[in-house]
């Protein structure tokens, strides 16, 4: 083996195994989507191959010390599944670093190319001989039901790499059966977890990137009930305006808390993807909006003490991560820029009348927009929102009289509608809205593999003190050469 090459991971991108990788992917992906609950162990011994079962003797001879080493130390994690060791193994072959293959000769990650190419054996349009194919609709069930947990990553890396499994996917008239759990599982973790929820951030900002799909989410999935949201209680809300709230959820706990600006970032790209194409945005979700830009805009003009440079802008350097290291303001100021244009994008021509909730609640805390409305970044945006929020106000301003409730202020928004249009839309500003999408930047392997390698560990029943850290390497060959015995050699030879 070259030098510095890993002495196990090297031999899965040796020339010698090259030539197998699409098969042992194939498989790998295979048992995962079984969902085989087998001991691992239990399962190599079911192997009646002659070869197979040599090679097992072989290997478990080789291994005899470190079976007396776990018979002496048991793993508190139970026992590992075939499914779970094949998932792991996937994703750890799949997020190596360059520098574990460029040695061995390959330009990029086999593995990765492999899911990359593979197609849907349930289309008429695929060929029989077709050899790289999966049942996208077997693993699209499975995803669904391991999605908040061990699934994700592999969801992750099938949409971010493979576009026809994309595609598949956005094309799904059940895609709720896919999000709810997943934005459920955002909703639950903890700041602990960040690695996992920006994961999940991820994969929401790949789905939401697709404007088909974001007007869908709105427009034709109706949530009748959320049953884990403890804030409030929660009926009759669209898929989209519940993504769209939880979002907010986790903006406005990591503005408290964690201050991780790389999630901050997915969690906004998000929020304005899923803007676009917003109609009847929830009430709770109109306020939660509203209520994070107020703190915002109050946020702002408190750490900026009142002092501006020539063109409105406050002189300020906040620090964002909450290290003890000042950031440049401008970071602070683009979450904001964001914010307003997710709810310009939500009162825009084609969808105000949608969207009385968010008037109403926007008309109610209208002096958030004051402080903003001198600086230059948010003039154009402020300008219109302010126009929207003169002429909605006169009508919400009757609220305060006796018997008018918050139905009838929205019958009069409604009923004047037409004239809104007539008299105001026409000196509205015209503000392209922004979409955006996730780009893979290349060393995105060193920011994903801690995640995949805890799972593993986790799942795998990898098992190892801080003080004794070299047992990763024994306890990660075992599994993997175990679970390589079984894909490769067996099926392969």
């Amino acid at each position: 083996m070259e030098d510095g090459v890993h002495p196990f991971l090297g031999l899965f991108f040796s020339k010698d195994i090259v030539p197998y990788v699409p098969a042992l992917t194939l498989r790998l992906v295979h048992g995962f989507e079984s969902r085989n609950d087998e001991d691992l162990n239990e399962y190599i011994g079911t192997k009646s191959s002659s070869l197979a079962a040599w090679m097992t003797s072989v290997v478990k001879i080789f291994l005899l010390p470190f079976q007396l080493f776990q018979m002496l130390f048991p793993s508190k994690y139970g026992h590992r599944t075939l499914s779970e060791c094949s998932l792991a193994l996937l994703l750890i072959l799949s997020y190596q670093v360059a520098n574990v293959y460029h040695p061995l000769g390959l330009r990029s990650n086999p593995y990765k190319d492999t899911l990359s190419t593979v197609s849907n054996s349930d289309s008429v349009a695929v060929s029989l001989s077709e050899t790289l194919s999966l049942s996208f609709q077997r693993l699209y069930d499975v995803l669904i039901s391991t999605v908040d947990g061990e699934g994700l990553m592999l969801l992750f890396l099938l949409l971010q790499s493979n576009s026809l499994f994309k595609n598949y996917i956005l094309a799904k008239s059940d895609i709720e059966l896919l999000l709810m759990p997943l934005i459920s599982s955002i909703y639950s973790l903890q700041n602990k977890d960040a690695q996992q929820t920006n994961i999940g951030v991820l994969v929401l900002l790949i789905i939401s990137g697709d404007t088909n799909i974001s007007y869908y989410l709105h427009d034709r999935i109706e949530i009748p009930y959320v049953h884990w949201y403890k804030e409030a209680i929660l009926y009759k809300i669209s898929l989209g305006s519940l993504i769209m709230l939880i979002l907010l959820r986790k903006l406005q706990t990591n503005f408290a808390h964690s201050k991780d600006l790389f999630l901050h970032s997915n969690l906004l790209a998000c929020l304005s993807n899923l803007s676009g194409n917003a109609s009847h945005v929830h009430a709770h979700t109109s306020q939660k909006l509203i209520s994070l830009l107020s703190y915002c805009s109050r946020k702002f003009v408190s750490l900026s003490g009142g002092h501006q440079d020539d063109h409105g802008s406050p002189q300020l350097d906040l620090d964002v991560n909450g290290d003890g290291h000042p950031e440049d303001l401008s970071t602070f100021g683009d979450f904001i820029r964001v914010l307003l244009d997710v709810v310009h994008a939500c009162l825009v021509e084609r969808l105000i009348e949608t969207n009385l909730d968010l008037i109403y609640c926007l008309v109610h805390d209208l002096q958030l927009l004051e402080p903003l409305s001198t600086n230059e970044t948010y003039w154009d945006v402020v300008s219109n929102l302010s126009k929207i929020s003169a002429f909605f106000g006169q009508f919400a301003a009757q609220a305060d009289q006796p018997g008018v409730s918050i139905h009838d202020i929205k019958k009069l928004m409604k009923a004047n509608m037409k004239v809104f249009r007539q008299t105001v839309c026409s000196g509205l500003r015209d503000i392209p809205h922004s979409y955006y999408a996730y780009e893979e930047t290349a060393d995105a392997s060193n920011y994903f593999l801690p995640f995949i390698w805890e799972l593993a560990i986790r799942n795998c029943e990898i098992y190892f003190r801080s003080a004794g850290i070299e047992l990763v390497e024994v306890e990660s060959v075992r599994f993997c050469v175990q679970v390589f015995l079984i894909f490769v050699l067996e099926e392969l030879y």
